[in-house]
């Protein structure tokens, strides 16, 4: 039964985002957060509702939250932020994004995928990035932003509700990168997290990251992972920015910052130590559910995700 052990310490990592109750009325009047108009507003998923569905037909496990690993999930954080027309205007560059990008970036039998895009895709991931921006701001949680950095932060939103609204063309210096996630096999990183293809694989979430003088927002769905830049770039990364005519997703290397690889090692560990919440009777449910869905949980990236993981830290240890 080693192989149920396995999947247990993975079963809860599928899903880390920062819940909150949502008092969902049929109507809610205020500010589009895009046309800037006084309408009635729809409730607005902050990361594609696609990710979620194509998570619940491709999974045999239950969403859950990295905070709150109790409680099943049916869907990630939404919030009232635009208008059904502009909504309708978001709906056009998802649907090419989840019919075309995303299911092929998700195939863990293929590695290292060669997908093209055209000019549609920097309009799917700024309108991803505003979101993200958006709703971090209306919920408070840039209080670790600093002033200038505050600042920044609204400059690149408006640049960016530009772009989506069709006033201008690209984003400027307020660009979006996409980062394709697979299996770590290898790797020189001290103090890397044993979580971290689990993290790579089976988690997503949304949050606006910062150091004293840099900036971005962040949008993990699985395996694929939308930057969008509020500070200048300085030639630390290569491979991910997204052209605003065409162009391929993976297919060729890619450089990073070390901070973001640290930033990614941090999630990990939180995963980590969710489990630690688990209550005796959500252990009892997974282990049900593990053994009823055997043969298909093994089969699993997640499954193949966490036997990396394991060799890794085996690895690490002989290597002290």
């Amino acid at each position: 039964m080693a192989w149920l052990h396995t999947y247990f310490q993975i079963y809860y990592t599928s899903l880390l985002v920062y819940n909150k109750n949502l008092c969902i009325n049929n109507m809610h009047h205020g500010k589009c957060h895009l046309c800037l108009r006084d309408k009635y507003l729809q409730l607005s998923h902050v990361l594609p509702k696609f990710i979620f569905k194509w998570y619940k037909h491709n999974s045999p496990s239950y969403l859950r939250s990295g905070l709150e690993p109790n409680m099943r999930i049916q869907d990630g954080e939404k919030e009232y932020l635009f208008c059904e027309e502009c909504e309708q205007r978001f709906s056009k560059w998802e649907d090419r994004f989840a019919r075309e990008v995303f299911p092929k970036l998700q195939d863990p039998e293929n590695a290292n995928p060669i997908v093209n895009y055209k000019e549609w895709a920097i309009k799917f991931a700024t309108s991803v990035s505003f979101r993200v921006a958006v709703f971090s701001e209306k919920e408070n949680r840039l209080a670790h932003f600093p002033d200038e950095l505050k600042a920044e932060t609204q400059k690149a939103k408006e640049q960016w509700r530009k772009v989506l609204l069709g006033e201008i063309e690209h984003p400027g210096k307020y660009e979006q990168h996409l980062m394709h996630l697979d299996v770590i096999e290898s790797h020189i990183v001290p103090n890397q997290s044993r979580f971290m293809n689990r993290y790579f694989i089976g988690a997503t979430h949304a949050d606006m990251v910062c150091s004293d003088d840099t900036a971005f927002t962040y949008a993990k769905m699985f395996r694929v992972v939308i930057f969008g830049h509020i500070t200048e770039l300085r030639n630390k990364w290569h491979g991910t920015r997204i052209s605003p005519q065409y162009g391929t997703f993976g297919g060729k290397s890619i450089v990073v910052p070390d901070y973001v690889i640290e930033y990614m090692s941090g999630k990990a560990n939180e995963l980590l130590h969710a489990g630690d919440k688990l209550s005796q009777r959500q252990h009892e449910v997974i282990e049900k559910n593990v053994l009823n869905n055997a043969r298909r949980m093994v089969s699993t990236a997640m499954f193949k995700a966490s036997i990396s993981d394991k060799m890794l830290a085996k690895g690490q240890k002989n290597d002290t």
